[in-house]
């Protein structure tokens, strides 16, 4: 085998392995994509949850406080 080849072998299997590092890259950028969305979700979604019992408790706290000042 000689040098040229030699080194033509060597920078193929550099490129392969490079583009295997780039689609596991793909792969964990698109996870990771998607669980910042569901983080997203979620936070949305607690958010919603806390307002509604705020708004709950606040309703509540007038009601009584309505009943025991009437």
């Amino acid at each position: 085998m000689s040098d040229s080849s030699s080194i033509d072998s060597m920078l193929d299997q550099i490129n392969s392995c490079l583009d295997n590092i780039e689609e596991r890259n793909e792969a964990l950028n698109g996870k990771l994509h998607e669980l910042l969305e569901s983080n997203r979700e979620a936070r949305r979604e607690f958010r919603e949850q806390v307002i509604m019992v705020n708004y709950k408790y606040k309703s509540f706290r007038d009601a009584t406080i309505q009943l025991v000042f009437s």
